[in-house]
């Protein structure tokens, strides 16, 4: 095959493809302003409604129709290839705009998710409290202050905002902890993953079973039993306030880091949590299904990802910088997720709106078999995405400029002919941004109540302060957010590595902190306060360092080969191409080791690390440091360490029993060092859940995502703002049913349309996309088994379980045994979620494996791939496209909410009232929360412009997490599982984890988006391209794209959290040398996860339940507030 138009002189060459002159035009830049989106939406239903262009469509390989064209003349045309015949066809610009064909229904499927999210908020918000008001009136009429009494300290105004008051549901709370954690970067970001990839990430399905049992054996058991508002307390009890202050830093930095991608996806898509987790599944199956159909049947998909090579194993090896081996995912991947999962405060706040233990345990097995089996749909999703592109890769003719736009447009194109369902999936994708917004924004809005506010004040907060904190944090966070949302466009990898990287920063000292209060008893606040310090800057350089590599070119992975054989529209080409442009292996081999060779740095053989290892170094950076610092600052007494603050694992260890329940383990220092943690993991990761939703916005109708990026983080500020964590939770709810529907509708309808699950799975191995993680010892390769299952695992633990966005869920559950029931099916849904997810990647290379849409600039991002595949599998169906960004846009809001209430909570309770001399009112509190919701909420807006330019959202949101996700994963896994370890040692290695895993991450970024670091890519083709597309470009796209030589900040992403956290532990047992040991004589068992109880010293003890000890609480409060 041969270009037929040399760029520089455009000559005409014989016996080639048809050329044709494309004008390029310049398009005007929309205001990024409400008024103006509301709009452009207006004018989008109109014109959907007018009759479209006479066109006389005609069946081709890749589904689309070419309408007849006139030609245009322009002073600059452009050299432009044909692909299939002489007649003239449709350019990557024509074809791209008539994609863009959102109908009446599909608006109406998304305005209606936006809807019931912001009715859920006014009813939580005003008629609900009314309700309670009147009941409490009717209570103190009949027997005085007694049952109003109770009511009120169960109704109040902070219980109610931050964790339900305790009384929530286990199904709901699952749901909502499915949605959270999933996010627009899954449901997007996975899929992607697989096209580019191949089925090396899919091993992460494992990781998420045994971070599940982790977090549930080490982390949970400690959080529930002290039912905290916000997870950073417990570094207040293990160590000190300071390093409670440093952790909720860190999460709020990491969630205004994390939230921006998570906008910006479903945003990239379209240019509440029950509710949204409903429209998020339902919108996914849609799409799984009707894909695997188009294709020909699931037996089409599996054959061609495996004739594609994209069903492989990872990769062997112990080298560190290859991007998938086995130990990466076995070692990374647990500790991101055994963090994300174990210590994340959006996931404790949810355990904890439980009422009881029972409720914990059934939400816990819901949660781990819902984000399975969600995860496992986005997989299957990638294969889908293969079978459906195999013979006409759209990213190669650039039909999808991004890669995160595959899923889109393989909606656009397998669902175009069903009214409402590309409304649907888009529906589906919003909702799942959506439910990870209000959860980032709920949990942030609890951290600061807990950890900033109420400290400060010197009189407790009445129920009406407490209302208005916790609404203005959330209002805070969510303008920060939404300008965030810029920053994480402009990164270079797509969304997935781009959240793990980023989110690495924090998550890896977090996680380090967690590790050396949970598990090393001996660590005091100081050492843990420096290796917390430490780790953050150190994985700040790294994941930093690395993104910047990738974004320059500098870290390039091999990628899947693609092919555009199969193109039945126009697309400009290079003059000389080879006959088949997929690259052998051989070939890639050879890139990979000469290619532009040139000996690196030592800083750089760091940042090339695998970025599923940013995590564990993080949380490593902070234990050693920590370690170091106990020279100095000496050791914790293990007889005075109390075991209820060590995880039950390490409690065994001690040869007498429990001490009194909730005697002080440390101090205040380590508390708020966790919470500036969270702040900062929180800060980050809430522009990463706004870019979702608006690229997905972007690739279906042509608006900017400036312009929907405002209106997303409105709408969940307010919701979250008004109705505090009952709303989060029951949008998520409705969020999540929109969000697995549009992703099932999209695998379904693409897989029908490529032929079947077979021709999706053949395209896949084909390519080479079925592929296992390497089995290397190398951490810098992207995606090893090893960073894989114990960098994923770790990772899922910090970001799911001890984290303050899940804490927040499981303490609104009424007992212990609820929140175990949310933890399974949680656990089960998420699983399923990215399976399907996986498989949405599958099939959009299925359907573009011969005219690869990033290649020919059709997706501007990779992140738009789901979305340019839902327009082309559910555009034709009147409300399935609308579905489908509802759903991302529902995964948005999901996270967006959460996050913002969660940094609403570690802000109020760690920063705010530590500072106050008197204590917080309930409507100073209320003020205080919904403030730094509002604030947050809005700043993540501008944050979004950053996210879009630091490349695809899933490894940008794990390197970021994990600068602060590792060494609060240090940090809670020593807080419960080693109780003799003092709170400086803490303070020490969770300092250093810190500082390296900002080291690490910061250049691992850097170098992204310089494109210092690449990683190997599968190969993609535009043999079969239909429209015409820049020659050049797609030349350079494929041929002149080498993978660089691995170094330090090619570490895979899914070690930093894992890195962060052993790097905190690690530096803490051995500050521990200097600062001495906890004396556990004087540890509160409480405070100590039960594995490890049994090592501290045996006391008498009588046994409390946890609703005796919450009321034992309440009382004392109150009490506290009367005096």
């Amino acid at each position: 095959m041969s270009a037929t138009t040399s760029p520089a002189d455009s000559s005409t060459a014989t016996g080639g493809p048809t050329t044709t002159t494309t004008p390029t035009t310049s398009t005007s830049t929309a205001a990024a302003t409400v008024t103006n989106a509301i709009v452009k939406t207006v004018e989008a239903i109109i014109s959907s409604t007018a009759p479209a262009a006479s066109q006389s469509p005609s069946p081709s390989p890749s589904g689309f129709s070419t309408p007849t064209q006139s030609p245009t003349s322009s002073s600059t045309p452009t050299t432009t290839a044909s692909m299939g015949g002489p007649e003239e066809k449709l350019s990557v610009q024509d074809l791209s705009q008539t994609l863009q064909h959102f109908g009446v229904v599909d608006y109406l499927v998304f305005i209606a998710m936006l809807a019931v999210c912001a009715v859920i908020g006014v009813y939580f918000g005003f008629i609900e409290k009314k309700q309670k008001a009147k009941k409490k009136g009717q209570l103190a009429g009949k027997d005085g202050a007694g049952a109003a009494g109770v009511e009120e300290r169960r109704g109040s105004e902070a219980l109610d905002y931050l964790v339900g008051g305790r009384q929530m549901k286990v199904f709901p709370v699952a749901l909502s902890l499915v949605a959270s954690f999933v996010s627009g970067i899954s449901l997007l970001g996975t899929s992607t993953e697989i096209y580019v990839y191949g089925t090396q990430y899919a091993f992460i399905l494992v990781t998420l079973a045994i971070s599940g049992a982790i977090s549930w054996y080490i982390f949970l058991p400690v959080f529930c039993n002290l039912q905290l508002t916000s997870t950073y307390e417990y570094f207040e009890m293990r160590f000190n306030k300071s390093v409670r202050l440093l952790g909720s830093a860190l999460f709020t930095c990491s969630n205004l880091i994390w939230l921006p991608i998570v906008i910006f996806v479903p945003a990239l898509a379209f240019n509440q949590d029950v509710i949204q987790t409903i429209v998020m599944v339902f919108a996914i199956f849609f799409v799984i299904i009707k894909g695997t159909m188009d294709v020909g049947g699931l037996g089409v998909v599996i054959q061609r990802n495996f004739d594609s090579g994209r069903l492989e194993w990872p990769e062997m090896t112990f080298d560190p910088k290859v991007r998938m081996s086995m130990i990466a995912m076995m070692l990374g991947n647990v500790g991101q997720f055994a963090y994300q999962l174990g210590c994340n405060q959006i996931i404790i706040q949810r355990y904890n709106s439980l009422p009881g233990k029972k409720e914990m345990a059934q939400t816990s097995f819901i949660f781990i078999v819902g984000l399975t089996v969600l995860n496992a749909v986005c997989l299957y999703n990638g294969l889908l995405l293969y079978a459906t592109y195999y013979d006409c890769d759209p990213l190669t003719t650039k039909l999808a400029v991004a890669k995160d736009q595959l899923v889109p447009l393989l909606v656009v194109q397998s669902l175009s002919s069903f009214p409402g369902v590309p409304g649907m999936f888009v529906a589906g994708v919003f909702s799942a941004a959506l439910s990870s917004l209000s959860t980032g924004l709920n949990s942030l809005a609890a951290v600061f109540l807990e950890d900033y506010i109420k400290p400060l004040r010197k009189k407790p907060m009445t129920e009406h302060e407490v209302a208005i904190t916790v609404r203005l944090c959330t209002v805070i966070i969510g303008v920060l957010s939404v300008g965030l949302v810029f920053v994480v466009e402009r990164m270079g990898t797509h969304v997935m590595q781009l959240s793990m990287t980023v989110g690495a920063i924090v998550n890896g000292p977090l996680m380090g902190l967690f590790v050396m209060g949970l598990l090393i008893p001996s660590i005091n606040s100081k050492s843990a306060l420096l290796g917390t310090v430490v780790s953050f800057f150190f994985m700040a350089w790294l994941c930093l360092s690395a993104q910047m590599a990738v974004t320059s070119g500098e870290m390039q992975w091999e990628t899947k080969p693609v092919s555009t054989d199969g193109c039945t529209y126009e697309f400009e080409r290079p003059l000389v191409t080879p006959a088949n442009v997929t690259i052998p292996k051989a070939e890639q081999a050879f890139h990979l080791k000469n290619y532009f060779y040139r000996p690196l740095s030592f800083g750089e053989e760091i940042y090339h690390v695998s970025f599923m290892f940013y995590s564990l170094i993080g949380s490593a950076v902070a234990v050693v440091v920590a370690q170091l610092a106990g020279f100095f600052f000496g050791r914790n007494d293990p007889k005075d360490v109390d075991p209820d603050l060590l995880s039950p694992c390490i409690r065994r260890f001690y040869k007498t029993n429990y001490a009194t329940y909730f005697q002080l383990r440390y101090g205040a220092g380590i508390r708020n060092l966790g919470a500036v943690l969270f702040i900062v993991d929180t800060t980050i990761w809430l522009p990463l859940c706004m870019y979702i939703p608006a690229i997905t916005y972007s690739q279906v109708t042509g608006t900017g995502i400036y312009v929907i990026t405002p209106i997303v983080c409105i709408i969940c500020t307010f919701y979250t703002c008004v109705g505090g964590l009952k709303a989060v939770i029951w949008s998520d709810v409705i969020q999540s049913f929109v969000m697995f529907g549009s992703i099932l509708v999209v695998c379904i309808k693409g897989t029908s349309d490529v032929g079947g699950l077979a021709v999706v799975l053949q395209r896949n191995e084909e390519s080479g996309r079925l592929n296992a993680p390497e089995w290397t010892w190398d951490p810098t390769v992207r995606l090893s088994m090893l960073s894989v299952i114990v960098g994923g695992t770790l990772h899922k633990i910090q970001s799911s379980d001890v984290n303050q966005i899940s804490i927040q869920r499981f303490l609104s559950l009424p007992s212990y045994e609820h929140a175990k029931r949310c933890m399974q099916v949680f656990t089960l849904l998420l699983i399923f979620l990215l399976s399907c997810c996986c498989y949405m990647g599958l099939v959009s290379y299925a359907v573009y494996h011969e005219c690869d849409p990033i290649s020919t600039k059709l997706a501007k991002a990779s992140d738009q791939l789901p979305s340019l595949l839902m327009m082309r599998t559910l555009g034709s169906m009147p409300g399935l496209p609308g579905l489908f960004v509802a759903g991302v846009f529902s995964a948005a809001l999901s996270s967006l909410s959460t996050g913002l209430n969660s940094l609403a909570c570690v802000l109020t309770q760690d920063i705010v009232q530590p500072l106050l001399k008197k204590p917080l009112t309930e409507r100073q509190t209320a003020c205080w929360l919904r403030g730094i919701v509002v604030g947050f909420g809005f700043s993540c807006i501008g944050m979004v412009k950053i996210v879009e330019k630091l490349g695809n959202v899933v490894p940008l949101a794990t390197t970021v997490g994990a600068v602060s996700m590792g060494p609060l994963l240090g940090i809670y896994g020593m807080g419960v599982g080693l109780p003799w370890v003092k709170g400086k040692s803490v303070m020490v290695g969770s300092l250093v984890s810190f500082l390296v895993l900002a080291w690490i991450c910061i250049n691992a970024q850097l170098g992204q988006m310089n494109g210092e670091i690449r990683y190997p890519k599968m190969p993609v083709s535009v043999e079969g391209c239909d429209y015409s597309f820049d020659n050049a470009t797609v030349f350079q796209a494929i041929h002149d794209y080498s993978p660089s030589e691995r170094n330090l900040y090619h570490l895979s992403f899914f070690w930093y959290t894992a890195f962060g956290g052993v790097i905190c532990t690690v530096f803490s047992l051995l500050a521990s040398l200097f600062f001495g040991w906890e004396d556990l004589s004087q540890m509160d068992p409480a405070l100590i996860t039960p594995c490890m109880r049994r090592f501290l010293p045996k006391k008498n003890y009588q046994a409390v339940k946890m609703q005796d000890l919450f009321k034992r609480k309440e009382c004392h409060a109150e009490t506290e507030i009367n005096s």
